[in-house]
């Protein structure tokens, strides 16, 4: 979870960056849900991920899991830290400017 002062429209474009960037696949967007996936291929060691994004007010809660839509993985090899850690420090990194 992180706290901002971003308006939802300022932490979209942040989202949809970091998706870019991470080569995330948008699955969902409500007013208070982002949700996408990733699919990375056979040799990076993960089936893909599902990122999950709540906005809760000043809140952001943010979830990455080995995807449960896809084969079981056993590790993620750090893509789950990264993809919330991405997102935060750019969140982070905004919210100072």
């Amino acid at each position: 979870m992180i706290k901002t002062t971003l308006s939802q429209p300022e932490i979209l474009k942040i989202i949809k960056q970091v998706s870019t960037d991470l080569n995330w696949i948008p699955d969902t967007h409500s007013a208070n849900t982002y949700i996408a996936t990733t699919n990375p291929g056979f040799f990076s060691g993960s089936w893909g991920e599902q990122i999950t994004i709540l906005f809760h007010g000043n809140q952001i809660f943010v979830n990455s899991v080995c995807n449960p839509e896809d084969r079981p993985s056993l590790v993620s090899f750090g893509r789950n830290r990264n993809n919330i850690e991405t997102l935060f420090t750019r969140i982070t990194e905004t919210n100072q400017v």
